[in-house]
């Protein structure tokens, strides 16, 4: 198999994320109201109003509730899934903290091989959005983001 030559020749997007545990309490807590006061939405892994932008294997939750938001807003599958590497299944995490830096619905990198996602809602096939996960009870921060 050669390596691709485009991003996302294989998936269709590009992305990237590092989870960073902070032994320092106040280091994680002043993280986190320094991210929050930039950030453009905020929210819980829960949330319903969050599309989740599929990476690789199989979502097993992923379904956004048009009727319950005022806005809907995409999210990396890796910034609020965790995978069973057994069956390669996608589960949303519990109890995590959302914090969307920026997102726009445009195709950022200006590719000329550009495939479309099927999986999102219409207008939504190209685009891209950055922010961190955060979890309290083990204070990490995943920093990512996804360009597709």
């Amino acid at each position: 198999m050669s390596s691709p030559n485009l991003i996302g020749e294989y998936g269709h997007f590009a992305g990237t994320h590092i989870k960073v545990k902070y032994i320092s309490k106040s280091e994680f807590t002043g993280l986190k109201l320094k991210y929050s006061r930039q950030a453009k939405y905020r929210c819980k892994s829960s949330d319903s109003c969050l599309v989740v932008i599929k990476s690789h294997g199989d979502l097993l939750d992923s379904k956004y509730d048009l009727k319950l938001c005022d806005e809907l807003v995409p999210i990396a599958q890796y910034a609020i899934d965790n995978v069973d590497s057994f069956d390669d299944q996608w589960k949303r995490q519990e109890d995590q903290d959302i914090l969307i830096l920026d997102w726009s619905l445009e195709d950022i990198l200006d590719r000329d091989n550009l495939i479309s996602k099927d999986e999102v809602p219409l207008g939504w096939e190209h685009g891209f959005s950055k922010g961190i996960t955060l979890n309290e009870k083990n204070q990490t921060i995943n920093y990512w983001l996804i360009i597709w």
